[in-house]
């Protein structure tokens, strides 16, 4: 497995258990809206998994060109 696909499985992996404890905790007035807070993960992890497609993407140019890139 690469590199990427490793940091990319570690990756999914806390959010979901992130994303899991923020539904587990009880509800404080205090804190902010849980539902708010999983939908900006869901828009950092799309963010993350382009940018991290786009670095496989230049890897994988940069391996066709003869390592050059």
């Amino acid at each position: 497995m690469s590199r990427l696909a490793e940091a990319e499985q570690k990756l999914a992996a806390a959010l979901d258990t992130l994303e899991a404890a923020l539904k587990a905790k009880t509800s404080d007035p205090d804190q902010p809206d849980n539902a708010a807070i999983i939908t900006e993960i869901g828009r950092i992890d799309e963010q993350l998994s382009q940018a991290m497609k786009l670095i496989a993407d230049i890897q994988r140019s940069g391996v066709s060109e003869g390592g050059n890139a």
